[in-house]
């Protein structure tokens, strides 16, 4: 639900906003991270739920941005109207 609460400033019509409040390299380090920590704990013990759940949490949300981020950018692409010479 974080995840695409930042991106109510596209809808809102501010997409240059969009891009200076969501850093896709830190969205991308923080969900590599997560899945990294994931692995981790399944591997280290057993009956460590809420830790693996905000691991989960973690990664899913910063890859929901990073989805919605680069289709905003697919879709602004193909959007966009030629030029006229």
């Amino acid at each position: 639900m974080l995840g695409t609460a930042v991106h109510l400033l596209y809808l809102a019509g501010d997409y240059p906003a969009l891009q200076r409040l969501r850093p896709i390299p830190a969205f991308e380090f923080t969900e590599a991270l997560a899945a990294g920590i994931f692995v981790a704990l399944g591997l280290a013990a057993a009956g460590r739920v809420p830790e693996l759940n905000a691991a989960v949490g973690a990664e899913v949300g910063c890859a929901l941005v990073l989805l919605l981020g680069k289709f905003f950018e697919q879709a602004l692409l193909v959007r966009e109207p030629p030029e006229t010479s």
